[in-house]
C-alpha cells in the first residue's frame, strides 16, 4: 500500500507536469514570433528575412520585397468574426481544407488575407511579397499557415 506521502507527492507531481505542459502551450500561442521561422518564412516568399518585430499577439517579418504579418487571437471569436466576413464578404471568402480544423482566404484585393482555426486559437496571415501573383501569395499564406499551427 502506498503511504499518505507518496500518494501527496504523486499528485503534486502530476499536478506540477499538467501546469507546465499548458504554460508551454499559452506560451507558443502568447509569443507569436515564435509560431514562424525566418527560414519558412524566406522559403515561402523568396526573400530573406531583414527584419523581425513583434509583441505577444502580433509579429511581423520584412525583406526586400516583401512583408509577412500574423497574429493570434482566441478561439472564442472565431464563429462571429467568419459570420461577419461570410455576411459582408462572402464573394471573397474561399474556404481552404488541410489546414488546421477550419480555415479561408479573404480576397483579392490589396491585403488577401488567411484566416485559420486550431483549437483554442486561430491566426490571421497576411503575406505580401512585390510581384506575387495571387496564387502565389495564397500558396505562401496556406504554406506558413500550416507551419503556424503546428506550434499552437
Amino acid at each position: 500500500m502506498l503511504s499518505l506521502q507518496t500518494l501527496r507527492f504523486t499528485r503534486l507531481a502530476f499536478a506540477t507536469l499538467l501546469f507546465a505542459a499548458a504554460t508551454l502551450a499559452a506560451r507558443a500561442a502568447d509569443n507569436t514570433c515564435n509560431l514562424l521561422t525566418t527560414a519558412e518564412i524566406a522559403a515561402a516568399t523568396g526573400d530573406p528575412v531583414l527584419h523581425t518585430a513583434g509583441m505577444s499577439k502580433d509579429c511581423i517579418w520584412s525583406g526586400d520585397k516583401g512583408r509577412v504579418y500574423i497574429t493570434t487571437r482566441d478561439a472564442s471569436t472565431w464563429a462571429t468574426a467568419k459570420a461577419q466576413f461570410q455576411q459582408y464578404g462572402g464573394s471573397n471568402m474561399q474556404p481552404v481544407s488541410g489546414v488546421g480544423d477550419d480555415a479561408f482566404f479573404m480576397g483579392p484585393g490589396p491585403t488577401p488575407t488567411f484566416y485559420a482555426l486550431k483549437g483554442a486559437h486561430f491566426i490571421i496571415l497576411r503575406v505580401n511579397v512585390k510581384g506575387f501573383s495571387q496564387a502565389q501569395n495564397e500558396a505562401a499564406m496556406k504554406a506558413l499557415a500550416t507551419s503556424a499551427l503546428g506550434r499552437l
